[in-house]
């Protein structure tokens, strides 16, 4: 069996607000995403 995911999750939903245009609004260009996506890969058998 393989299970496949794809999860964006919201870094500012858990306190780190580091670089974040969301908290900080002169920060410009440099700012960081707050988003970030994990790709999962769970391959599961039986020997």
């Amino acid at each position: 069996m393989v299970v496949i995911a794809k999860i964006i999750i919201n870094r500012t939903k858990f306190d780190i607000k580091y670089g974040s245009a969301s908290f900080f609004e002169s920060i410009g260009d440099k700012a960081i995403s707050d988003d970030f996506e994990l790709n999962v890969n769970l391959v599961a058998g039986v020997k």
